[in-house]
């Protein structure tokens, strides 16, 4: 595989991780027969409303949600849109013990002969995944063991309130400036009289223009194919909790965690990520550190950690193109003689914006950027990182200001991290 290539699987990779955890924090809040009409505003903010329908605008990795309640205002089924095309492999991760799956032809809850696809049912969690092209193109979430043919007689009203709802952009000049950066992680392990016992970490977390807002940090232990580690209990090795942000620019120095090692159930697993995540309805933000699970002065030098902050643009060119700079400090540890890669993904209120040039075109034609360079020392920073997008990429209407949201990663084997800024691009005639 190429440099480019390699590098374009390596943003696909982390923009999941954090789909992933985003969408889990959302979705795992839509519960049928329990959540009402407030918690899913709070949740996805106003809803349009036609009967007891409501659409939201998605969150956290969900472009779209379709709701119904009964009389008191309590939700009876939900369907969701995810932003992102993903397998059904994939989009189970976001659900805990789904059982038994029954597969169908077509999409039961469409009214009419079944149109190709399948739906794949797992009634005993209420949560059914109607596939197309190998890929969810809906997932629906009634209550556990409902009778799912009853919301087929549902889906013509459905189809009327979907085809009636547009999302409106928010305009460029309204607001604050948004931004949210994992600054800093760090840990040092905790030993008993048996040895290794717990590691105990903390992030420096910063939150711009997001006063009022409750950001949710959480901590994960991964395995290096993204996959979240248990403990001998079958839980997962994670924690949290959510903050009100109080202020326009607003600091978290010291936000603590611990994870006790002796519970893992980790095989032959000796290294893991640790990585902390601060997640809002429609942002997030990551860094990531290697921690050893055992003995870890033996694996001292496989350590290495990633993080992204400080994103700002600036009008320039580059050769002969005129465009914008987009800048961010990036800075790695452990990583002397590899190969750091970093990359933009650019969207505004209304999704994400599509290249009108292939050179700056991800794996599914969103705007993008990338480079690479090779770490020198150990403990190595780029004050900035630059990256360079022609106005000519740029599927947005000249002579307008955009209010855009930047998605600036970075990653270095394995490891990588993940920061968000909105910021305002001029575009010329």
């Amino acid at each position: 595989m190429k440099g480019r290539e390699r590098t374009l699987a390596a943003a696909a990779a982390l923009l999941l991780w954090v789909d992933l955890a985003a969408g889990d924090t959302f979705l795992s809040s839509i519960r049928p027969g329990e959540t009402t009409r407030e918690e899913m505003v709070s949740l996805f903010g106003t809803d349009s409303q036609d009967g007891g329908h409501s659409q939201y605008r998605g969150a956290g990795g969900i472009r779209d949600v379709l709701a119904h309640y009964d009389e008191s205002g309590v939700l009876l089924w939900a369907r969701v849109l995810l932003e992102r095309d993903l397998p059904p492999g994939v989009v189970m991760l976001l659900f805990d013990g789904l059982g038994a799956v029954e597969v169908a032809p077509g999409n039961v809850f469409e009214a009419g002969e079944p149109r190709g696809g399948r739906t794949e049912q797992y009634k005993n969690a209420g949560v059914h995944l109607y596939v197309a092209g190998e890929v969810v193109s809906e997932i629906w979430l009634v209550p556990p063991a409902a009778d799912a043919a009853s919301l087929v007689r549902e889906s013509r009203v459905v189809s009327q309130v979907a085809a009636q709802v547009e999302p409106q952009p928010t305009p460029a000049g309204d607001g604050p400036l948004r931004g949210l950066q994992v600054r800093s992680i760090s840990y040092e392990y905790v030993s008993d009289s048996d040895g290794l016992s717990h590691v105990n970490f903390h992030a420096a977390i910063d939150a711009h223009g997001l006063r009022d807002h409750t950001v949710t940090m959480r901590y994960r232990l991964l395995d290096f194919d993204g996959n979240d580690i248990p403990n001998a209990g079958g839980e997962l090795s994670h924690g949290g909790f959510a903050d009100k942000v109080l202020h326009d620019e607003s600091t978290w120095p010291q936000a603590r965690g611990s994870i006790d090692l002796r519970s893992l159930t980790r095989g032959r697993v000796t290294l893991a990520r640790l990585r902390w995540e601060a997640l809002l309805p429609d942002m997030a933000a990551c860094a990531e550190t290697v921690v050893a699970l055992v003995a870890p002065e033996a694996e001292a030098d496989q350590r290495r950690s990633v993080t992204v902050q400080n994103i700002r643009i600036e009008p320039g060119h580059s050769d002969d193109s005129e465009g914008v700079w987009f800048y961010a400090d990036v800075a790695a540890t452990g990583c002397l003689g590899r190969v750091l890669s970093g990359w933009i993904i650019l969207r505004t209120a209304t999704g994400r914006i599509m290249s009108r040039e292939p050179a700056y075109a991800g794996p599914d034609g969103v705007l993008s950027a990338w480079a690479q360079d090779t770490v020198r020392f150990e403990s190595a920073s780029w004050t900035p990182f630059r990256l360079f997008v022609p106005y000519e990429a740029f599927d947005l209407a000249g002579s307008q200001r955009h209010r855009v949201m930047v998605t600036y990663l970075a990653a270095c084997e394995g490891v990588g991290a993940q920061a968000e800024q909105e910021v305002l691009i001029d575009m010329p005639r």
